[in-house]
């Protein structure tokens, strides 16, 4: 199983999110809980049964047990056996504080919480909700007769804290505790008992308790927040009661909405929502006869949003959402039930077959079917509103919409439900012209219109209200919904009324006959096998999936049902590539699908607008054909060749993908097959002279002479041959592609030639571009460059040396002595002609001896220097694009060495290949660490089996040391280490970790022949702006020096190493400033100091402040100060005496110099740097003099740390100058303060 990080860096590996099967950390959970609510001496929670965890702070536990309950946000089930021990304590905690903070004379007021304990809780539960939903949570909610008052009465004191402003601020802001407040106030009013019971005599009206209720419910259903949905709760389950329908509340709920939406400056688009919430709340559960008695005054409500005043809220979905929603509400309350539909309904979805009921109630139902006196004339009225809510710009106000509109049609007769179907499909013939005449035009349909016509027709399938004479009619329409993909400027629209048309098949399959649509069956499998394999949407292919699956398993009307699921499961379907080379090829060899998914992918995905999908649906049409060569592919290639002169883009690119994946298929068939796909191939090669030259000419030509190009190399014949004069129509097309600046059409066109090479001779046209390479322009260099490469050198032999000169000399800089007019400067170039080089390589073999060896250092030499390429611009390191192509192609001749004897390299230049390849596997860019890790790995796996005797890297022992007995593998074998990692040891993985990387390579650096280039690359890596020096490479040089494994390479030797390189590259910054930080680095950690090594460090240090009042590099003069600085600490690591003196020279000369250089910054980081040394570095033992008092080195440390603080170093020069003389007394006093 492959670890966490190789997941995250390698893109192929799928990581599957856990699945949770039940409340794992439930007891973690109780735990918690248990801190944050103490059980009290009367809770449920049993306080013996939790665990004990450590003391955290209330704030971190709220936070820890909201972070497990969003783990179960999908899966909210799990915690049903646990909702009554996880919501009863915080919400009984609760309620002792509602009871004690209201009823104070009658409660223990020890049960008094603080304010941020009341809010904690109250998150805490509103999580539950969240989680688990309302209606369920709510059922935990204590429900005695004594809470309500309390609780009303607690809830009034919020609002008028809220209104005058008086709560203090973290109460004030909780509105999860006002929330949670109403929706216990919505339990507790429903209690079994007249609410005028708990009315003291005499009160006024408005001091009822139902008016008390209702007073703060109407508050809260203006609020912006969730207190909103809670207080519309309040007002459905109140307005509900007997006892309050009886008096007038309802209808001063209705007056005072009505005057709100009246006063229009006043109103706010939260109460607007909050009236229409709580009319849907009341409406849901109230009966006919009271809704009927307030029918004008709800009606007069919703028309009021429909107002010209009222015109702000319009574009609000929220708004016409709910007044969708209470539109089919009021009329589902104007409608009885159809008890028998309902029946029958009920019988047909659970699949029963009640035989002996349908006598008994077939007149019943019938009577009850056709009886239409009881449908009041306000139906017509609201069904038009819906069915106008169906075409609504929002989703779910469509959604509300049908689902509206088909419970209403639950309860219409049948004459009334045809009506109501037709209207819904007449949705579909909004804005198509000539709908009558020719192939329908889609571009000017709404997408929102189709979408809802698709949902109300799914949730009229769903309730088996879809009969056969209405689907006969609507099905044609949800077909065409199933393929519903429309252009709208760069993108298309259509994916979610793709995703309703697979909904509506999906319900037809729960509930409706089999009979009914048994006729349209076949239609249906292949039309939801076409999309289930080759849609663009992930969701789109899942969903059609599972319509596939239900119809199957309901229905057993589709042809090979059980085997097309298998093929085309959830899984299978959801990576795009899977779908459309796996699944639509696998169900492709059945008779029954193959002709329709032959036609879609030719008639829409190849045609396209997304090009991925155009790629992907040539690949699978030229796989497709191979099941049957024979009869599909002259049928495929006679197709295509129909529209080869289009003039759109996407056509033409589709079409010439097809050809070109169908002719490369083609050569890998035998016998009566392979002539077929030689008259295909014959064909297809002669149908570029009918494409239109300017297609090939545009300005976005670049995709179709990609195309061309790969049909050009697929569809050549044995008998395919060039002209003088260029004048054929691929040599055409080839000159126009390497002319482009895309580098896919150069890699296109170099590909062609690749294959054209092997029948055609371009041996006037290579030698061509050889003389005239000065002449080309810079994209024909680039394209040219990469052709190079790809001839096939067996068939043109003469032109190997010319061409690998040529490569050699594009990517060889010039110099004084050896001018090269053919270097490039261009970065592409000669990547490309690297390419070419790796790719050419293996010719060399079949040279006369003489020739190859005389070829092949040249060739290694060449590699060697682009090794070296670190060409920056404004993309970054492109100079790494080289040194990949370089180890890359040193890696292939290394490997391809080892497998024969004749053709050698001179040792030297062996062990300097190997060294420049560790030094690549220390690079500081992840990627080019990875590959030359791995290839330099690769090279010793390829030379372990070699005798002692030849020549093979050296260091063995110290690299299975490194990186495990078992990293020899060949490249791209997953390597392991079984010693050094154990089960997270893939090598592949320990190269691109640098915080794994860096630590074994510096142990290479024990192997003398390739030390000086490993350690030049940690040198790059740490001159990098990243932090790697410091975390990473200077520790792991400081642990090579100390560690004690007899290597031998100790600290001098070390810094001997860093002073030759730095020595060897004084004048380039990019390699001398890392040189003088790592040893600053060395001397930080703390490496074991030595006595032989004040000498180099020494001369480290006189080199880094040579000329030092010339350099302007300001990071150069950084570095040196800071390393002088340090100095401090190797004198204070027990140096010996003449040691110690030639370092506090160096010292005292550094510190004089830097602390008066002309730069600041340089300044500043001298005195910041020595007092951090020093304060560190000296000693102030047995320091104190004979009275006690303090001694004189402690007395003379405080005046140089009062000289190094206090000054302004960061001052102008001109300051500057002034503080001479506390620098003359910082020097003289560092001997004193060290010795």
């Amino acid at each position: 199983m492959p670890s966490a990080e190789a997941a995250i860096d390698d893109p192929s590996v799928v990581i599957e999110e856990k699945e949770l099967v039940r409340f794992e950390r439930a007891d973690e959970y109780l735990s918690l809980l248990f801190r944050l609510v103490p059980p009290s001496a009367g809770s449920s929670a049993a306080a013996a049964t939790i665990s004990v965890t450590p003391i955290i702070t209330p704030d971190e536990a709220l936070s820890t047990l909201i972070s497990i309950l969003d783990e179960y946000q999908d899966q909210s089930n799990l915690l049903d056996p646990y909702l009554e021990r996880i919501v009863s304590p915080p919400v009984e905690a609760l309620q002792r504080h509602v009871r004690s903070l209201v009823l104070s004379d009658y409660v223990n007021t020890s049960d008094n919480l603080s304010s941020d304990s009341v809010t904690r809780l109250s998150k805490l539960v509103y999580a539950y909700t969240k989680v688990r939903g309302y209606k369920t949570i709510v059922h935990y909610f204590p429900h005695e007769v004594a809470d309500l008052p309390a609780t009303l009465s607690f809830l009034e004191q919020l609002q008028r804290s809220l209104e005058n402003d008086e709560e203090e601020e973290s109460s004030k802001s909780c509105w999860e505790l006002r929330y949670v407040c109403l929706l216990w106030l919505s339990l507790i009013c429903m209690i079994p008992f007249d609410l005028a019971k708990f009315d003291r005599p005499g009160q006024e009206t408005h001091e009822t308790t139902s008016s008390r209720i209702a007073a703060v419910a109407e508050h809260f259903i203006t609020s912006p927040g969730k207190e909103r949905d809670a207080a519309a709760v309040v007002l459905g389950r109140l307005f509900q009661r007997t006892d309050v329908q009886l008096k007038d509340h309802f209808t001063a709920f209705l007056t005072t909405s009505r005057t709100a939406l009246e006063s229009t400056a006043d109103l706010s688009p939260f109460h607007a929502t909050g009236i229409l919430q709580a009319l849907c709340e009341i409406l849901k559960n109230s009966e006919p006869v009271f809704v009927v008695t307030h029918l004008a005054s709800i009606q007069s409500i919703i028309e009021a949003y429909d107002s010209p005043e009222m015109g702000a809220l319009a574009s609000n979905g929220l708004v016409v959402k709910y007044q969708t929603k209470l539109t089919s509400r009021l009329a589902l309350k104007l409608l009885r039930p159809r008890a028998a539909r309902r029946r029958a309904n009920k019988i047909h979805v659970l699949g029963a077959s009640p035989a002996h009921n349908i006598h008994a109630t077939q007149s019943t139902a019938e009577e009850d079917e056709d009886d239409e006196s009881d449908i009041p004339d306000e139906i017509e009225q609201f069904i038009s509103y819906l069915i106008e809510a169906l075409q609504h710009k929002d989703t779910v106000v469509r959604y509300s919409a049908a689902k509206g509109l088909a419970r209403l049609c639950d309860r219409l007769p049948t004459s009334f439900l045809n009506q109501v179907v037709e209207a819904i499909i007449s949705l579909f013939h909004i804005n198509i012209p000539d709908l009558f005449s020719g192939e329908m035009d889609l571009s000017s349909v709404s997408e929102h219109t189709w979408q809802g016509a698709c949902m109300a027709l799914a949730e009229l399938s769903r309730r088996g209200m879809l009969f056969a004479e209405m689907l006969s009619e609507a099905l044609p329409w949800i077909l065409k919904a199933l393929l519903f993909d429309v252009r709208r400027g760069a993108h298309s629209v259509g994916a979610n009324v793709r995703d309703a048309a697979c909904y509506v098949v999906w319900a037809l399959a729960r509930s409706n006959d089999i009979e009914s649509i048994r006729p349209h069956a076949m239609e249906l499998a292949q039309r939801l096998v076409a999309v289930a394999t080759l849609d663009r949407d992930v969701s789109i292919r899942r969903a059609a999936s599972a319509a596939f699956q239900e119809s199957v398993g309901r229905l057993s009307l589709f042809s090979h049902g059980i085997d097309v699921i298998r093929m085309t499961d959830f899984y299978s379907v959801s990576v795009r590539r899977s779908a459309f080379l796996e699944c639509a090829v696998n169900v492709s060899r059945f008779a029954e699908y193959q002709g329709y998914l032959v036609d879609h992918l030719l008639d829409v995905v190849t045609i396209h607008w997304d090009p991925a999908m155009r790629k992907l649906g040539a690949q699978s049409i030229a796989l497709i054909a191979m099941n049957d060569p024979i009869v599909l592919m002259p049928d495929i290639s006679s197709r295509l060749s129909a529209r080869i002169g289009t003039s759109d883009t996407a056509v033409l690119h589709g079409t010439l993908l097809s050809l070109a994946e169908v002719c490369r298929l083609s050569r890998s068939l035998s016998g009566d097959h392979a002539v077929v796909g030689e008259e295909v191939r014959l064909k297809a090669f002669g149908l570029l002279s009918s494409v239109r030259p300017s297609a090939f000419r545009s300005l976005g030509a670049a995709s179709i002479l990609q195309a061309a190009c790969q049909l050009i190399g697929a569809g050549f014949s044995d008998s395919t041959t060039s002209s003088k004069d260029e004048t054929q129509t691929w040599e055409k097309v080839l000159n126009i592609a390497l002319a482009r600046q895309e580098e896919a059409v150069h890699v296109a066109a170099a590909e062609a030639v690749a294959h054209l090479s092997h029948v055609v001779d371009l041996s006037a046209k290579i030698r061509s571009t050889l003389d005239n390479w000065s002449t080309l322009t810079l994209p024909q260099q680039q394209s040219n460059a990469l052709l190079l490469g790809n001839i096939d050198f067996n068939s043109h032999p003469q032109l190997f040396e010319p061409v690998i000169d040529h490569l050699i000399a594009l990517t060889r800089p010039p110099t004084k002595l050896t001018p090269n007019p053919f270097y490039s400067a261009n970065i592409e170039v000669r990547r490309n002609a690297m390419d070419s080089l790796t790719r050419s390589h293996p010719h060399i073999l079949h040279l006369h001896p003489g020739t190859s060896h005389l070829l092949l250092p040249k060739i290694v030499q060449s590699l060697l220097v682009g090794l070296g390429d670190y060409t920056t611009d404004q993309r970054g390191d492109v100079g790494s694009w080289v040194r990949l192509s370089c180890i890359t192609g040193l890696r292939e001749i290394l490997i391809l060495l080892s497998r024969q004897e004749e053709l050698v390299l001179e040792k030297s230049l062996f062990q300097t290949v190997i060294g420049a390849l560790w030094k690549q596997a220390a690079e500081r860019i992840d990627h080019v660490r990875h590959m030359a890790g791995c290839s330099v790995v690769a090279v010793y796996h390829a030379y372990s089996s070699l005798n002692e005797g030849m020549t093979k890297p050296m260091g063995y022992d110290v690299v299975k040391s490194a990186f495990g007995s078992g990293c020899l593998r060949p490249f791209g074998e997953t390597q392991h280490n079984d010693e050094k990692e154990g089960a997270d040891g893939d090598l592949s993985q320990t190269f691109k970790n640098p915080s794994k990387a860096y630590p074994r390579l510096c142990q290479l650096l024990t192997i003398p022949p390739y030390r000086m280039s490993i350690l030049e690359g940690l040198l790059l890596s740490m001159g990098s702006k990243s932090d790697l020096g410091e975390r990473i490479i200077g520790p792991s040089l400081s642990t090579l020096t100390t560690a004690d494994d007899g290597s031998g390479y100790t600290l001098p030797n070390l810094l001997g190493s860093i002073f030759d390189l730095a020595k060897r590259h004084f004048g380039e910054n990019r390699i001398f400033i890392p040189s003088i930080v790592a040893v600053s680095l060395l001397l930080e950690n703390g490496s074991q100091y030595q006595q032989d090594a004040e000498d180099v460090l020494v001369r480290l240090v006189k080199m880094a402040m040579a000329n030092v009042d010339k350099i302007k590099s300001v990071p150069r003069l950084l570095a040196s100060a800071t390393l002088c600085a340090n100095l401090v600490l190797a004198i204070s690591s027990g140096t010996a005496k003449e040691g110690k003196v030639k370092l506090l020279e160096m010292l005292s000369r550094g510190v004089g110099t830097f602390l008066k250089h002309p730069f600041p910054a340089v300044r500043t980081r001298m005195a910041e740097q020595l007092y951090a040394v020093l304060s560190s570095g000296v000693s102030f033992e047995d320091e104190e003099d004979e009275d006690g008092g303090q001694g004189e080195k402690l007395e003379l440390w405080e005046e140089v740390e009062m000289a190094l603080l206090d000054t302004k170093w960061g001052a102008a020069v001109a300051d500057a100058d002034l503080n001479e003389e506390t620098v003359q007394s910082i020097v003289s006093a560092l001997p004193r303060l060290l010795q």
